[in-house]
């Protein structure tokens, strides 16, 4: 069963950006993955057209930490596709109803597809300044 191990843990830096201050674990079956200490975020990238929706840092904030960092770590060999369905089970395994959780996947493929041709960008060292 997939799940959050650890809580998130976290402190806002900006308005749009959060370090987390302690691990966030998510496991699913023999799968592990570990958001270090001092991962920077910018939680759920909604547009603000959107967050009537969904905020960035609402409901889901850790599945979307998860997200950003299977993207962004240089050391995880991840499509964009498939860091979106983590995504998904993360969402699920806090307990998101379907129709918001597929609706946000939907988005984030959308977004996959049409913005990074379902690479993974490559802004690591970018992103954790």
């Amino acid at each position: 069963m997939a799940r959050f191990i650890t809580k998130l843990r976290y402190k806002c830096i900006s308005e749009t950006r959060i370090v987390l201050v302690s691990p966030l674990i998510w496991v699913d079956g023999n799968t592990v993955y570990q958001v270090p200490e001092g991962f920077k975020s910018d939680g759920m990238s909604i547009p603000k057209w959107a967050r009537w929706f969904q905020e960035p840092f609402g409901i889901g904030l850790e599945a979307g930490v998860l997200h950003d960092y299977l993207l962004e770590c240089p050391d995880i060999d991840i499509s964009f596709l498939e860091a979106n369905d983590v995504f998904d089970l993360a969402l699920k395994s806090i307990g998101m109803g379907w129709w918001k959780r597929n609706t946000l996947e939907m988005a984030c493929n959308l977004n996959g597809i049409f913005i990074h041709g379902n690479d993974k960008p490559d802004n690591w060292l970018e992103n954790q300044r």
